[in-house]
């Protein structure tokens, strides 16, 4: 009943809006100018694609429906984004940078305050270092239509010597997926590996080797 409802109103502001642009366009019709003001009047009042019947107009601005966002209520909250690559290839030298946030590159991104990254820590060379198990959530910030941040756990990565008794390692992993609403993940996961590039050669594909030089 309410997508009639709102149909209908579409038709009749689109009726007066014609009706009123073909009364302003008459020559003979000494009220044109004020005419033309109402047919702005009209237009102004019309909301984008009528909220796509998933929602209110109210004041020429869509009140979306629960679960519904976007400026014509067309997208829905659980869009699982689609998740492509990551900045540099997924690596991160931290000698370079703290390897604390990454972009990622993708497509069905929401700008939500519930966006999340899923990061699981995985060991890429043997040490003393123990992933966490559980996978743990961090905060994902959309900067771009197809680009957002992901918040990072502190890398175990430090600019020094490790051994069997020394906590630490010269490299580690990170998988990771996204979500807009904090539930509903990514079908792709997407790898990223901290390393210090003193000691290590690191690929996405090949994986990270020690130098022989050191």
């Amino acid at each position: 009943m309410t997508g009639s409802v709102a149909a209908l109103m579409k038709e009749c502001g689109n009726l007066a809006a014609i009706n009123m642009s073909m009364f302003a366009n008459d020559s003979s019709n000494e009220n044109s100018p004020a005419t033309s003001v109402l047919v702005d009047e009209i237009a102004e009042r019309l909301c984008p694609n009528d909220c796509t019947f998933h929602g209110n107009c109210v004041n020429s601005t869509c009140v979306c429906n629960e679960d519904y966002t976007a400026e014509d209520c067309s997208v829905l909250v659980y869009q699982i984004p689609k998740i492509i690559s990551l900045q540099g290839n997924g690596l991160c030298d931290r000698r370079k940078r703290p390897c604390r946030k990454v972009t990622v590159l993708g497509t069905g991104f929401l700008n939500s305050t519930n966006m999340t990254c899923h990061v699981t820590e995985f060991k890429v060379v043997d040490g003393s270092w123990t992933p966490h198990n559980e996978e743990r959530a961090f905060t994902g910030v959309m900067t771009d239509l197809v680009l957002a941040d992901c918040h990072l756990p502190e890398t175990p990565v430090t600019q020094g010597f490790f051994n069997e008794t020394l906590q630490g390692t010269p490299a580690a992993g990170l998988v990771i997926s996204m979500s807009n609403d904090g539930v509903h993940k990514s079908t792709t996961n997407l790898t990223f590996v901290s390393f210090d590039s003193v000691c290590m050669n690191c690929s996405i594909s090949s994986g990270c080797f020690l130098k022989v030089s050191t």
